[in-house]
This record gives C-alpha cells, sequence and structure tokens, in this order.
C-alpha cells in the first residue's frame, strides 16, 4: 500500500485539499462505495506521512466479513485512486477562468440557450485582456473565445459570421508558431547533446516567413526566433543579445517557469562560448543572474535552489564581483530551505573566502558543510585542496589526494563523466606538485597533457597555476 499510487497522490495534497476532498468523497453526487469510504477515512487520520499504512493495520479497524480481504481491499484502493485523479482533474479545472466559460457555452449552445452567450463571450474577452500574461495559452484561449463567437453568430444564421473570422486565425497561427520555435529550439538542443534524430518540418519556411510577417512583433514569437537563430545561425552573437534584450523588455509578459526557461537557452549560450574559450561571456551569465533575481524569476514558493544559489555566487566570485557575491550570500540565505541553508550558506562562505585568499577561512568553513549530496561533497574537496596547494601544506595535500582518489574510486553515486573528470584533475595536480621550478619543458610537457585531457574538472585553475605569470 505504501508505493502506491493512491499514497503518492495523497501525500501530495496539503492540509487543505485533504479536508476538501474528503468533502467530495463523502458527497453523494459521487457515490463513493462504503469501503472505498472506510478506507479514506483510515487513510484521512494518516495524512501526510502516512506511516503504518499497510494490508494488516487498516484490516484491523474493519469489522469480521468479506471486506476484510484482499480483492475487496483491491477494489477500495482502485475506487479511492479514480476519485484522488478526480480531485486533481478538478483542482485543475477550478484555476481556468476562461476555460471554465468556454465549457459553459459549448454547454449554452447544445442547450439552446443562446441569449447568455454574448455575456460570456464578452466576459471571456475581458479576462483576457486583463491578463499581463501573453504566452502561448494566452493565445489558445483567445482562440478558443474568438471561435466560439463565430460559432454562437453561425447559429443564429447571422450574416456577419465571417467579421472575427480574422482574428481566429491570426490567434491560432500566433498559439501555432511559438510552440513551433519553442518546440524545434528544444530539439535543436537534444540534437547536439544527444545526437537525437531532428527533422525541422517547416521551420526554414517560418523563420523565412517571420522576416516580414506582423506576427514577429508579438513578443513572445520574437523572442522564440532570437532563440532558434541563436542556436542555428551564424554569427550567432546577435541573436543572443536581441534575445537579452528582449528578455529585459517584455519579461512581465510571461509566467516564471517559462521566462525561467527562457533565461536558460541563453546561459546554454553563453556557457557554450565560454567552454570554447571566450571568457567574455562569464559578464554576460553574470548579467543574466541578475536579471532574474531582479524579477525574482528563481524565487519558487518563497525559496531560492540551493543550487542556484551556489551558481550564482560562483559567477560572481569569477568575474571578480567580490563585495556583491559576499552581500548575495548573507541577503539570501534565508531564501534557502532549511534542511539546506547551513550547508550552502558554509559552502559559498568558505568560496567566497578561498576567492579573497582567506585559506585558514575557507578550510573552517568548509569543516561545517555536512556531506549530504555528492556534489557538496565534491566541491569540498577540491576547495579544500586547493587552500592546501596555497598555503603550500603539501603533505596535507597529499593526504587529501590519496583519499579523494578512493572516493571517486568507490563511489557508486558518482557519474562516469564526474569520475573521469576528478581523476584527470588529481593526476594532473600530482605532476604539478613534482614540478620543479625552472623546468621549463616538464612544464610544457604538462600543459600539453592538460589540453588533451577530456573531461577535467578545474580547468582554468590548472593552467593559472602552469602559467602563474
Amino acid at each position: 500500500m505504501q508505493s502506491s499510487k493512491l499514497i503518492a497522490i495523497l501525500r501530495s495534497l496539503n492540509k487543505h485539499e485533504m479536508r476538501k476532498f474528503g468533502e467530495m468523497v463523502r458527497s453523494p453526487y459521487f457515490h463513493i462505495k462504503k469501503e472505498a469510504l472506510a478506507l479514506f477515512e483510515f487513510l484521512e487520520k494518516k495524512h501526510p506521512r502516512f506511516q503504518d499504512v499497510d494490508k494488516s493495520s487498516y484490516s484491523r479497524t474493519l469489522p469480521e466479513g468479506p471486506a476484510r480481504d484482499d480483492k475487496s481491499l483491491r477494489y477500495a484502493m482502485s475506487e479511492l485512486s479514480k476519485a484522488a485523479e478526480q480531485f486533481l482533474i478538478l483542482k485543475e479545472f477550478e484555476s481556468g477562468e476562461e476555460e471554465k466559460n468556454h465549457l459553459l457555452l459549448k454547454a449554452y449552445l447544445k442547450k439552446n440557450l443562446l441569449k447568455y452567450a454574448p455575456a460570456l463571450i464578452e466576459r471571456n474577452r475581458q479576462v483576457l485582456e486583463r491578463s499581463p500574461l501573453r504566452d502561448d495559452k494566452h493565445f489558445f484561449l483567445s482562440f478558443l473565445t474568438e471561435k466560439d463567437y463565430y460559432e454562437y453568430v453561425a447559429s443564429r444564421r447571422n450574416v456577419a459570421v465571417h467579421k472575427n473570422l480574422n482574428r481566429i486565425i491570426l490567434d491560432l497561427d500566433t498559439f501555432y508558431m511559438i510552440n513551433k520555435l519553442k518546440l524545434s529550439a528544444e530539439m535543436i538542443n537534444l540534437s547536439e547533446a544527444w545526437a537525437v534524430d531532428y527533422d525541422p518540418v517547416m521551420l526554414n519556411e517560418i523563420l523565412q516567413h517571420l522576416k516580414n510577417s506582423k506576427n514577429i512583433d508579438t513578443p513572445a514569437v520574437r523572442i522564440y526566433y532570437e532563440i532558434v537563430k541563436m542556436l542555428t545561425a551564424t554569427p550567432s552573437e546577435p541573436h543572443y543579445f536581441q534575445l537579452k534584450d528582449l528578455l529585459k523588455t517584455h519579461g512581465g509578459l510571461f509566467p516564471r517557469e517559462e521566462l525561467n526557461d527562457m533565461y536558460i537557452f541563453a546561459r546554454n549560450y553563453c556557457a557554450q562560448k565560454i567552454n570554447s574559450g571566450d571568457t567574455s561571456y562569464l559578464s554576460e551569465v553574470f548579467d543574466l543572474y541578475r536579471m532574474l533575481l531582479k524579477d525574482e524569476v528563481l524565487i519558487v514558493n518563497g525559496f531560492l535552489s540551493q543550487w542556484d544559489y551556489k551558481n550564482i555566487v560562483a559567477v560572481a566570485l569569477r568575474v571578480g564581483a567580490f563585495d556583491w557575491a559576499y552581500d548575495f550570500i548573507l541577503n539570501f540565505k534565508e531564501k534557502i530551505r532549511a534542511e539546506d541553508r547551513e550547508n550552502a550558506y558554509s559552502f559559498n562562505l568558505a568560496n567566497y573566502y578561498y576567492h579573497r585568499k582567506e585559506y585558514e577561512k575557507t578550510m573552517s568553513l568548509v569543516q561545517n558543510v555536512v556531506f549530504t549530496d555528492t556534489y557538496y561533497n565534491l566541491d569540498c574537496k577540491v576547495l579544500l585542496m586547493k587552500s592546501y596547494f596555497e598555503l603550500e601544506e603539501i603533505q596535507a595535500l597529499h593526504s587529501l589526494i590519496d583519499s579523494f582518489y578512493m572516493y571517486l574510486k568507490r563511489n557508486k553515486a558518482i557519474s562516469e563523466f564526474q569520475r573521469s573528470s576528478y581523476l584527470n584533475f588529481l593526476r594532473i595536480v600530482r605532476k604539478l606538485l613534482r614540478l620543479k621550478p625552472g623546468d621549463e619543458k616538464k612544464r610544457a610537457a604538462i600543459l600539453l597533457e592538460l589540453d588533451r585531457s577530456h573531461p577535467i574538472a578545474n580547468v582554468s585553475w590548472l593552467k593559472k597555476k602552469l602559467n602563474p605569470a
């Protein structure tokens, strides 16, 4: 029972939702059988943790009889699962006024209640107009609303039936183009990362059409147009900077999740530029993160992800914005979920002090990080290694390299890419420690080996140590 879909759904409900679900299953409208209702009343008391939930503990709450057998329990669980799914559907349905009005209008037309249709259509138009969002959903709902009006007028045998056809087609075209460009951008990314076959049917024709079309003036269309061009055109840089300007100007027109996805395209582009050697794009990543923070795009349900917190600090430190990074670490600490907060705070403050060359403080803070996550473990070991190196604590560094090597070999949670990356890093550090001052031939050989080693972690730090000037 613990691993069932039913428990998974009920566990996802908050206290208020669980109470509303209880009202639903007890309502005579839904005709929930008494066996399923008895099961719900047992599970209701176990919400939200659902400890000690199994067949035997449930059976003990029932009187002797057929209801206690396995078959009856399976039927009750199945019926209650369907009711829970119906509850989730109703919850989603409640959130969209435009969709409800659309279905109500359909019912009016079927029941020949035509006199109530115009007010309903006008209400939907006003709701759409008042909404600040102009994403693909907006244009789809506008299409539905105008199509509803068209069907209403047609049902009245009105000669003006054609008057809003142009609006219907324009909304449909806009909805289609947004999604065609958005999904094409996703597929281009996938085809490059995973060698996925992608046949860009009509994409080139759409891109060509948009050059001279009014559709390009729609911010969502223009943003995804620039994303696709950024991924495919040569040169690509003008499209990146155009995308950045569009996000800055029109970011408020999109839901937070979609806006974040748009920024991810921009950040991934910058990462590719940095990986190809153009470190000027580090400042671009820093700008993008500051834009995201300004618009609170990264704050979800009042919290900032510990990984976004870490990435923002890392980028700020790499561009030398030390004071900004320090203020950010302190000011956003409370935005991290309580269970992740101290780890994230200690590690990022340690990273800050490392970049300020206060290595003793770095090592002290690293000791406060509890290694509940592989990434923190790896990053803390590297930060400690680099601090030992800077302080010339060679014996401690050799000892850490040996223990790090064994950790990489034995830990099954580390991906093969990560393992290879850090093993290559350790190999070069060992050679760096054996390098004698003035041995330029050996230094050149290590640099050549470094350039040929892929993947490898902390490559910029290694190159800096091999080329201290």
